[in-house]
């Protein structure tokens, strides 16, 4: 296929341009002009990069409007918690198949989700046609009996995931707090006698100052700095929030390599705080953004949240813009993960970068590309019925709704 007269971003700056697609799911080339009978036009629209949501919970969407008192803390206790302990399967793919159309309609075609029931969400993917890399939450100091999630299931997750061409598996750690020394050695043990099955780690480090606090007390260092001296930290490690992070830990973690992602939506409405994004972007770390759980988002609206935190930073469009597509121009070989945004409602063609960090939204995502595949044209999803998929999604909320209800 070859996308005809598209606006393409290279190098900073914006350029009208065809991008051949080969059948392998995969850029071929980006040129001034590429012949072909295949071709689809996309005058008008702005083709970029598909947004990476590099941190979520995606079935918890179906508790969305529960109360959120208490802080995180609260929340998670009061809340989540609750609505976990009585999670079934069903729960788990139908929200995260929900929450995947929702995705892709915002022009995500990338998420890193932290949960119970993984492979459930791997399911979701592959018939939504999203991309994810998928951790089971491993923890072991909260107050359950026993957890959904363990070693055992991770390890079968990983095996699920190397079948499919979508998605890949993370090893999750919840937090410093929620996991005992004895449980993250485990994890960094069963990590290194599997080489090559998992893709990396994903972890919460700092969303509030008790985890900053809780590692010094603990452990004699910093959060980072801990993680750190277990082997975790590498350029294939997510560190989720990173609200409450020094500037020792931040040179740590860009001589590391990790992605920070930002959560600046949920943090604020849980007052957890607001992560430094102008001193982690000055020290070379490598940022994203993460709508992390929907019940406290609200929203699937990547582009909001990083205007949301450019405006808490000071930070501008043009470096925003790289925190939301990454820095990389479209490139021979890249999957094509695209999302073409409509700029016609734009009078004036300048400053593009600051119309699309500052002025679009999902509404401006016309259509989406995951490996060559649409799996949302014109607005609406064409990999499935998502109709079909939202009542069942509106039942099982329902469910896990009243479930919560019992505790209050």
């Amino acid at each position: 296929m070859i996308i005809k007269n598209a606006l393409v971003r290279s190098e900073g700056k914006f350029k009208r341009q065809d991008i051949s697609i080969d059948d392998d799911g995969r850029i071929g080339m980006v040129a001034d002009h590429i012949g072909g009978d295949d071709s689809f036009d996309a005058a008008g629209d702005l083709v970029i990069r598909g947004i990476r949501n590099c941190h979520m919970h995606a079935s918890t969407v179906l508790i969305r409007g529960a109360p959120t008192r208490g802080g995180l803390d609260g929340w998670v206790e009061d809340v989540l918690w609750r609505f976990e302990e009585g999670l079934t399967r069903k729960e788990v793919y139908y929200g995260s198949l929900y929450s995947a159309c929702q995705m892709l309609k915002s022009g995500i075609t990338y998420f890193e989700d932290m949960h119970f029931m993984e492979s459930e969400v791997l399911r979701a993917c592959e018939d939504s046609g999203i991309k994810a890399s998928l951790s089971e939450a491993l923890m072991d100091q909260n107050d359950w009996e026993s957890s959904p999630s363990n070693i055992a299931s991770t390890i079968e997750l990983a095996k699920l995931a190397r079948k499919s061409a979508l998605v890949e598996a993370k090893m999750g750690i919840v937090s410093v707090r929620m996991a005992s020394e004895e449980l993250i050695d485990d994890i960094v043990r069963t990590y290194s006698d599997n080489p090559g099955l998992f893709s990396g780690y994903h972890l919460h480090m700092n969303e509030v100052r008790q985890d900053s606090s809780f590692s010094q007390r603990s452990y004699g260092m910093p959060t980072a700095h801990f993680f750190d001296s277990k082997g975790i930290l590498g350029r294939n490690t997510t560190l989720a929030h990173c609200v409450h992070v020094s500037d020792d830990e931040i040179k740590l973690m860009a001589e590391r390599g990790v992605c920070a992602a930002l959560c600046p939506a949920s943090n604020i409405r849980l007052d957890s705080g607001v992560a430094p994004l102008e001193r982690l972007i000055n020290g070379g770390v490598d940022i994203s953004l993460g709508i992390d759980s929907p019940a406290i988002n609200d929203g699937f609206d990547l582009f909001s949240d990083a205007r949301l935190i450019g405006l808490l930073n000071g930070v501008g469009p043009e470096r925003l813009i790289e925190v939301l597509f990454g820095k990389r121009p479209l490139s021979e070989g890249d999957d094509a993960d695209l999302i073409f945004l409509d700029r016609r409602n734009f009078l004036s063609p300048s400053a593009l970068s600051k119309h699309i960090c500052f002025s679009m939204g999902p509404s401006s995502v016309r259509h989406v590309m995951v490996m060559g595949r649409f799996v949302v044209s014109d607005g609406e999803i064409s990999s499935l019925d998502e109709e079909k998929a939202r009542d069942k999604a509106v039942k099982m909320s329902e469910q896990a709704i009243s479930r919560l209800e019992r505790f209050q």
